[in-house]
């Protein structure tokens, strides 16, 4: 469905092909902290809409498929030891990402991301307890 009083039976489905890429390059300053830029490309195309759908032969926004593309601002805060299997401290990700025509999006709109992990040894290192916001 379209907008905020879309109910359930307004679903949309549909079938599309998307080319996705998410990069981050930063540096290190100081033992933890982490800043550096983020870049963002997505370009979803051939959209089919599912038999039956109310906007199969709509001309809603983005039923045409789009470009998304945009570069901002990445900081991060790592203080695990093992970034593959933490057992302990910290991990805080955050990007801002402005998307424009200058790098051939199809809308202009901005990107907020935040992730915040947090780990918590158990039993004298056999179990961990994590949380994710």
């Amino acid at each position: 469905g379209v907008g905020a009083q879309a109910n359930d039976s307004m679903k949309t489905y549909y079938d599309a092909q998307r080319i996705e890429s998410d990069l981050k390059f930063s540096r290190k300053f100081g033992s933890h902290f982490f800043a550096g830029l983020h870049f963002r490309f997505e370009d979803i195309f051939k959209i089919l809409p599912k038999s039956g759908d109310p906007f199969a032969n709509s001309t809603v926004t983005g039923m045409q498929g789009n470009i998304s593309g945009g570069c901002g601002l990445a900081l991060a805060w790592d203080s695990r030891r093992n970034l593959l299997n933490p057992r302990e401290g910290e991990f805080i990700f955050a990007s801002f990402i402005p998307f424009g025509k200058y790098l051939g999006s199809t809308f202009a709109f901005s990107r907020f991301e935040l992730d915040a992990r947090k780990y918590f040894p158990l039993r004298k290192g056999k179990d961990v307890l994590a949380f994710q916001f």
